[in-house]
């Protein structure tokens, strides 16, 4: 059997964690209305519906107006008006922190590297022109090595 809407008020409030008082507040309804509503002596309003529904994004309009299935709608918003889903919202802030903490970090690291292969990329350069200039020099000893072996070969022939 379906329940009254009056039961699933009090459904809500009791939900929230909040009292009668608080919850009337927050909501901009009278606490003697809001009473009424749950207690049974009332029937809500249109604007009493519309203000717990605004103020409990999570609920379903299906299940406050009928009574047919959850209570709270399976897709919740990130940013929702209640405090049983305060500490979702921290939990997404600190993992919010905890990954722009390690983007700053990577960022850092991708820095550095970025330095770091400037650095070997100057020191291959100067190694190529080390090589380049040994093989040179290679070659003209050689050259004069050859020049020497002829010099020295034409000699003995003589």
């Amino acid at each position: 059997m379906k329940s009254s809407i009056n039961k699933r008020f009090a459904e809500i409030i009791s939900y929230s964690g909040k009292t009668i008082t608080q919850c009337a507040k927050e909501l901009g309804i009278s606490q003697p209305t809001l009473r009424a509503c749950i207690n049974g002596d009332n029937k809500p309003s249109y604007d009493v519906i519309e203000k717990i529904l605004i103020g409990f994004p999570i609920i379903s309009s299906e299940w406050l107006m009928r009574g047919n299935g959850e209570m709270v709608k399976e897709e919740k918003p990130i940013i929702e008006a209640t405090n049983q889903n305060s500490v979702s919202m921290r939990e997404y802030f600190e993992q919010t922190n905890k990954l722009t903490t390690q983007i700053t970090n990577l960022i850092e690291q991708n820095s550095k590297l970025t330095e770091l292969n400037s650095k070997l990329t100057d020191t291959i350069a100067n190694q190529q022109e080390t090589i380049e200039s040994l093989q040179t020099e290679n070659r003209k000893m050689a050259a004069r090595m050859a020049i020497a072996e002829d010099a020295a070969g034409g000699a003995q022939a003589v």
